[in-house]
């Protein structure tokens, strides 16, 4: 789990595997047969705790053209999720110097009266 700071919520991870089931049908049995479902979903929620609710719906949406017949595997879906991501993060509007405006005057002033009565030793203005 290199970017995520918690693993997603349980529910969650059971609901995405409940749409799993819902589209790929016995396709999810023989896909995690072997392996032990609390494992499985306990890894996905890791490896998905990097992405916000967002990101995750793009990508199920994304599996009606990506993964038709099978089920992705962990990390195809986090594939999928990150692209998401990196959509959301691309409609994010960045301000730079150029639309800085000035402060109005009497903004400034109630500024520097704040900062001559809380802040002491600092005499940029």
């Amino acid at each position: 789990m290199s970017e995520s700071s918690k693993a997603l919520p349980s529910e969650w991870i059971a609901r995405l595997f409940s749409r799993f089931q819902a589209v790929y049908g016995n396709r999810m049995d023989t896909m995690w047969k072997d392996a032990d479902p609390s494992e499985v979903r306990a890894v996905w929620a890791d490896e998905l705790g990097r992405y916000e609710a967002s990101d995750i719906k793009d990508a199920l949406d994304a599996l009606r053209t990506s993964y038709v017949d099978w089920p992705p595997t962990l990390y195809q879906f986090s594939d999928l999720c990150a692209a998401g991501k990196k959509r959301r993060q691309q409609n994010v509007v960045r301000l730079d110097d150029r639309t800085h405006t000035e402060m109005p005057a009497a903004i400034r002033a109630q500024f520097a009266a704040f900062k001559a009565k809380h802040i002491v030793g600092d005499d940029a203005a």
